[in-house]
């Protein structure tokens, strides 16, 4: 941005800093009027979106590191590099480059260990850059006759929450909270439990219905052994004598038919 005044034959106009026009009175003699631009310094700001995920460094042009605390006001023409380093069990999604409200959305040159670097040119409009980093997705898999769900936000409405199956084999962002369980009419084996990643799991941390809820921040193979459950049939008994009444009664109604007929 700039700041200007203007000039009547050498001194400067009352009021007149900033505006675009300027209404003056002249006298009987020869004079000048000018305008004088300043250039005034651009608010830059840059942080990490959520303030998690990773880094944010900035180095100047020679690569030295330069700015560390955010915001700060730069001349117009200066020039930055801006990487994005991920930390473990994260990576690298995105910039937001925000000018006068309207954001942007610039690549910026990968690397292989994961981080991204963004080359900056200071304007004469203010500048906010966000680095957005994503948290890494992870697989379960499930071993025997077991269930997995987890719980989401409602997308119509986030006051809610919604409880999504999740099949073995299948992926979710990390720090999910999972609850695996044994299916209906399988459940565990005496003595036995659960096996995360081959440990067993702790009978005092299972769930009251015998469910086990944990945070996934792995690949997760999940086990349990179970017994199939055996369920009693009960079928009503027939007596020789009842088949015999309804054998009689049988032939009592087709003779009483015969007799009508």
């Amino acid at each position: 941005m700039f700041d200007f005044h203007w000039t009547y034959d050498g001194k400067e106009i009352e009021d007149s800093k900033e505006k675009s026009s300027v209404t003056i009175k002249t006298l009987a003699k020869p004079a000048s009027v000018l305008v004088y631009f300043k250039t005034t310094n651009t608010k830059l700001n840059a942080s990490v979106q959520n303030k998690q995920g990773g880094t944010l460094k900035c180095t100047n042009e020679d690569g030295s590191e330069s700015l560390k605390n955010f915001p700060v006001y730069i001349a117009s023409g200066a020039k930055f590099n801006f990487t994005a380093t991920p930390n473990t069990g994260w990576h690298f999604k995105q910039w937001i480059l925000a000018k006068r409200g309207a954001n942007s959305y610039p690549s910026g040159t990968p690397h292989d260990n994961g981080s991204n670097t963004l080359s900056v040119e200071v304007g004469v409009q203010d500048i906010d850059l966000a680095a957005v980093f994503e948290r890494d997705s992870y697989t379960l898999t499930l071993e025997g006759e077991l269930t997995a769900s987890y719980q989401t936000v409602d997308p119509n409405d986030t006051s809610k929450t919604l409880t999504k199956p999740l099949k073995s084999g299948e992926s979710v962002t990390g720090d999910t909270k999972i609850t695996v369980a044994p299916k209906a009419g399988y459940p565990a084996a005496t003595g036995e439990t659960y096996q995360v990643n081959g440990k067993a799991v702790e009978a005092g941390k299972l769930n009251a219905d015998g469910s086990y809820t944990f945070p996934i921040t792995e690949n997760t193979k999940v086990s349990l052994k179970t017994d199939r459950a055996a369920f009693a049939i009960t079928t009503p008994e027939w007596h020789d004598h009842c088949n015999r009444r309804r054998r009689s009664c049988g032939r009592s109604v087709q003779d009483s038919r015969r007799q009508q007929g």
